[in-house]
């Protein structure tokens, strides 16, 4: 199976939360599976390192 689809598998889906039509993905199953933990940050590494080199990174904070 491929790692993509398990680690799909971890992020908990929450409907109409906090709002109708609001789809809340929680990735807190995720990051309780050390392993998983791992994978994805590996992954997201090697998708940053594929953008060469870089000056500035930009996030959202999803918290209230």
């Amino acid at each position: 199976m491929n790692i993509r689809f398990i680690l799909q598998d971890l992020i908990r889906k929450v409907p109409d939360f906090p709002v109708l039509g609001v789809l809340f993905c929680d990735i807190t199953t995720r990051i309780g599976n050390r392993e998983a933990y791992h994978q994805s940050i590996h992954q997201l590494a090697e998708q940053v390192r594929k953008l060469g080199s870089l000056t500035i990174i930009a996030a959202t904070d999803a918290r209230s």
